[in-house]
């Protein structure tokens, strides 16, 4: 039932970032990189574990290819996420913290909130968004904090020096290179527990949603699967 659902949300979301697929995009391909004639619409639906990655080459410009993971798992090294979680933001975190990650990628052209100019102006708009769904996060998940990181050459306008502030850019791309792994069209999100273990959505998606997966019975429904094995993240 959990799964089925998933589903239906991935197909839901296909339909919602259709127009930005076509956003300047050179090249369309399935899974397999063959070529798409028609759209992108059905994809959803018949591969439900794939996500909307997007690359730009010299010779080929903007290219989607419906090949990310919808879901990956990794276990990583805790302390080192939490060193870098508390140096890009100046806050401290215990040992028992539980990051909520958004993480948006350079070039993607999912919708007008997204540009690798963040002004004070568009990141105020993502704010109205995401304020109500960070506090939901952290009232209703016991030792949870979410942040929004963006890829180190996306710049943005605010002061990270703020208590309040929650949106950071990724120095030196750690995050980028150790857990969100696959550029993603709408971005990406990720759980990361005291233990390692780390659960990423690839992919449109809300906070929210994905913090719902800290649910034992959603949770575990991941991870007792054979479909998911806990290896390090690709580099």
């Amino acid at each position: 039932m959990i799964k089925l659902v998933v589903l239906l949300l991935a197909v839901l979301l296909m339909h919602s970032i259709a127009p930005a697929q076509n956003r300047k995009a050179q090249y369309k391909l399935d899974p397999y990189g063959q070529k798409l004639s028609s759209d992108f619409m059905d994809l959803g639906s018949k591969y439900p574990d794939n996500a909307m990655a997007f690359r730009i080459t010299p010779d080929s410009g903007r290219v989607y290819q419906f090949n990310a993971p919808r879901y990956s798992a990794y276990k990583i090294n805790y302390a080192d996420f939490r060193r870098k979680a508390e140096e890009l933001s100046g806050k401290t975190f215990s040992d028992s913290t539980i990051f909520i990650i958004t993480y948006s990628y350079k070039d993607d052209a999912c919708s007008d909130w997204f540009s690798n100019k963040m002004s004070r102006g568009l990141i105020n708009r993502r704010k109205e968004h995401y304020d109500t769904q960070k506090r939901f996060i952290e009232k209703t998940y016991k030792n949870s904090v979410f942040l929004i990181l963006f890829e180190e050459d996306i710049i943005l306008s605010n002061n990270p020096k703020s208590k309040r502030e929650y949106f950071y850019t990724d120095k030196d791309n750690f995050f980028r290179k150790t857990i969100f792994t696959n550029p993603t069209l709408c971005g990406s999100h990720g759980i990361i527990k005291p233990d390692g273990v780390t659960l990423i959505h690839n992919g449109e998606y809300r906070a929210d949603w994905m913090a719902k997966h800290l649910k034992p019975e959603i949770w575990n429904s991941f991870f007792d699967s054979e479909q998911i094995n806990l290896s390090p993240p690709k580099k």
